[in-house]
């Protein structure tokens, strides 16, 4: 082991293992080899039972939010989806050995003079879409929803035979769904919007207003508060307004499905037709060179995703028009007209 190199902190006490190896099998780090960081902790190089990994190192009192990835990752077993080895803990950290892969979706676009570009070889185009179909297919047949599909979520892998796979990542936000395929979108952690479906943009902007509107009329109630304590004369009918305010914001938030502390409500809910939607942005943009079918600003993204305006995929009707309408049947504005991931895998065999 180097300077550089440590092993659960470097020294493993009170080790804990989940999975077929043993103790013996200890996840090992590389401190100067980072590949990325998040909210959740940091991606090292690393070793784990002979073999080259990518190791998620998570402070323990950070695990609970990890915990949908790590869960999710143990129900996966797909060569399109990221594949979890081991997961070791010390007294500080927790440690997830994962696949060690040569880089995302976005690093093969990246101008040539950047030093992260991704030059390796790739599947024709066909077998990209057909590889991440049959991933995402999995998934969802696994009861689960990603709810984070985006280009940095989609990696790289190529083996020692040079065969090339694309692999699904980052399970951070994956929930378990229902046998409707849908889940509550209560207390929803936030992906990235430019890769949303319009159902959650809508979720996730009523949200935000609802968090706004109590924000808003919590600082009313203490100007209020104040003036009454100026005025108490005026307290009966204080009394009575507020009373009337409080029943009219009721009504408000119940038709719009948020509750009392600003979150939506239960009756909102996610689908795995969301993904799909998700799945469609990333196959547009893989067609068109790493150009997001919607826009090229995060805020016209957005707006066209909820106005159904993608604007480039015209581009696209040229030169691959199969491609194009199982696409557009992906992008559906409407999650109920959507294919299902199970249906693109079909769509796209038979091209």
């Amino acid at each position: 082991m180097t300077s550089e190199e440590g092993s659960l902190s470097d020294g493993v006490r009170n080790l804990e293992t989940t999975g077929e190896q043993g103790v013996s099998s200890l996840i090992k780090i590389d401190r100067s080899k980072i590949l990325g960081t998040g909210s959740c902790g940091i991606v090292f190089e690393g070793s784990w039972n002979g073999k080259k990994v990518a190791v998620k190192r998570v402070q323990i009192a950070n695990t609970e939010s990890n915990k949908p990835e790590e869960e999710g990752l143990q129900k996966l077993d797909h060569p399109n989806v990221i594949k979890l080895f081991q997961v070791q803990s010390d007294e500080d950290f927790r440690f997830y050995a994962l696949e060690l892969c040569q880089a995302s979706l976005n690093h093969l676009f990246l101008k040539e003079g950047d030093t992260k570009k991704y030059r390796g070889g790739m599947p024709s185009e066909k077998e990209v879409f057909l590889q991440l179909a049959t991933g995402l297919a999995h998934i969802h047949e696994t009861g689960l929803i990603h709810r984070d599909l985006k280009p940095q979520n989609v990696l790289i892998h190529v083996d020692n035979g040079e065969k090339v796979q694309l692999k699904w990542a980052d399970f951070g936000l994956s929930k378990p769904v229902n046998e409707n395929g849908s889940c509550s979108m209560s207390g929803m952690n936030r992906g990235t919007d430019s890769w949303y479906a319009p159902e959650i943009l809508k979720i996730t902007a009523e949200q935000d207003e609802g968090k706004l509107e109590k924000k808003k009329e919590k600082k009313e109630k203490k100007e209020k508060k104040d003036k009454d304590t100026e005025n108490n004369s005026e307290e009966k009918d204080a009394k009575k307004e507020k009373k009337e305010k409080k029943e009219k914001k009721k009504d408000k938030k119940e038709a719009k499905g948020v509750n009392d502390v600003g979150v939506i409500s239960s009756r909102l809910r996610a689908t795995v037709k969301s993904d799909v939607f998700g799945e469609g942005l990333i196959f547009g943009y893989f067609l068109l060179g790493g150009v997001h079918p919607y826009g090229s600003k995060s805020h016209e993204i957005t707006s066209n995703i909820l106005n159904d305006k993608p604007v480039h995929l015209k581009e696209i009707k040229k030169q691959q028009q199969p491609i194009h309408d199982i696409i557009m049947e992906m992008l559906k504005r409407n999650p109920d007209e959507r294919i299902s991931s199970s249906e693109v895998v079909s769509r796209i065999t038979n091209i």
